[in-house]
């Protein structure tokens, strides 16, 4: 019985130390698992850095090109505007400098129909050379009394 015993206690101790050994090598597991683990998620959850700084770099990038698509487009706008002011100074002036031809135009048809008139009511030449004398003499008529 001796040997049956220690048979027993042989066999009680190899499935103790087998499942001790089992035991370690799921401790060893967890432990890997948990330092980094070789799963895809650890893989990803190394790169997390990466991508932060890629999102931010991206994100840097994107708000630049607004910011300059922005600024040109102000600009064409100021352009456009400066343009426009421009042509509006210039038709301005163009009818400024018009504007005193036209007053000495006025006048000299003014006093061609003035003149017209006179010669056509005038009863006879006397009357149209002292109107015309008054016209061109203005100053010196007004002196007369005429």
């Amino acid at each position: 019985m001796d040997d049956q015993n220690l048979e027993a206690q042989n066999l009680t101790l190899s499935l103790v130390h087998e499942k001790t050994r089992v035991e370690i090598e799921k401790l060893k597991a967890e432990i890997q698992t948990l330092k980094g683990g070789t799963g895809w998620g650890a893989k990803i959850a190394q790169y997390n850095p990466v991508f932060t700084v890629l999102i931010a770099v991206i994100g840097t990038l994107v708000s630049i090109q607004q910011f300059n698509r922005s600024q040109e487009s102000n600009t064409k706008q100021y352009t456009l505007q400066q343009k426009e002011q421009s042509d509006r100074d210039l038709a301005a002036r163009e009818q400024e400098s018009k504007k005193k031809y036209w007053e000495e135009q006025n006048q000299t048809y003014k006093e061609a129909c003035d003149a017209a008139a006179t010669v056509a009511i005038a009863d006879s030449l006397g009357e149209v050379r002292h109107h015309r004398q008054c016209r061109w003499l203005d100053e010196q008529c007004r002196l007369k009394g005429g």
